[in-house]
């Protein structure tokens, strides 16, 4: 019975040993994972100022161009920083939204954006809101005599011919067209700043444009200039032989008041 006790008494000891050691090769090259990538702000762009011309009164604010290293932008919140009073914004928490009621005046509006770590960025942008004054211009056209008559005849203008004959029309689309009654020589322009109280006043065609781009043309109207006193004959010949076209682009910008285009037929 002795030896029976010892015997099982050594086999629990050795089983009682074996569960606390626990074998762990290779378990020294194993580190733990730690993430070296930190989160970076976002960077906020509300667009680019905006001009409106009444009776025109919205337009759309837009943050689309917001960018985040981690391309995980999760709010946006658009708000009114200055200006008038009368305004509506239609969703303050979209990243492009259409903005409403404007009134003549200076808004500045800030667009604040937050990542999903948290970090924000804040832009602003401005929307001047104009009015459109119908009788006033600020953009005139005119061309020249390239024969060059009436310079060697040492006149620097032609016009207000009686009876009355239009030379040229010009268009440009959604306004009136300009006529023009006269021709400028060579060594003579129109200048600034413009006045309808101009002796030369009916040899320019006058818009009054909001800033913007635009498509003009300009052809001829009448080309019989037989029996016009004033006229030089290599002017008459060359004005005969149309009809004459052009067109180009024009660009106004805001606060733009003299605007002189010449024609070149």
């Amino acid at each position: 019975m002795k030896h029976c006790f010892c015997f099982i008494v050594i086999c629990v000891s050795v089983i009682s040993s074996c569960k606390k050691e626990k074998s762990c090769e290779g378990c020294r090259n194993i580190s733990p994972v730690v993430s070296t990538q930190s989160n970076h702000a976002p960077i906020a762009n509300a667009g680019m100022e905006q001009i409106i011309t009444l009776p025109d009164n919205s337009n759309i604010l837009d943050g689309s161009r917001c960018t985040d290293p981690e391309n995980n932008i999760t709010q946006y919140l658009w708000t009114k920083i200055s200006g008038p009073s009368l305004f509506s914004i239609d969703n303050i928490k979209a990243a492009k939204t259409p903005i409403r009621n404007l009134v003549e005046g200076d808004y500045e509006f800030e667009l604040k954006i937050v990542d999903a770590g948290g970090l924000s960025d804040r832009d602003t942008v401005k929307v001047k809101v104009i009015s459109f004054q119908k009788d006033s211009f600020n953009v005139i056209f005119f061309f020249r005599d390239t024969t060059g008559g009436l310079d060697a005849a040492n006149m620097l203008v032609t016009e207000n011919f009686s009876p009355r004959v239009v030379l040229v029309k010009v268009k440009i689309a959604g306004f009136p067209e300009a006529v023009i009654e006269g021709v400028w020589s060579k060594r003579y322009s129109p200048w600034c700043p413009i006045s309808s109280i101009y002796v030369d006043a009916a040899a320019w065609g006058s818009f009054n444009l909001p800033p913007g781009n635009y498509k003009w043309s300009a052809e001829s109207i009448t080309t019989n200039l037989a029996g016009l006193p004033g006229v030089p004959d290599s002017f008459k010949q060359y004005w005969e032989s149309g009809p004459h076209k052009a067109d180009g682009t024009i660009t106004v910008r805001l606060g733009d008041n003299c605007i002189i285009k010449e024609i070149i037929f």
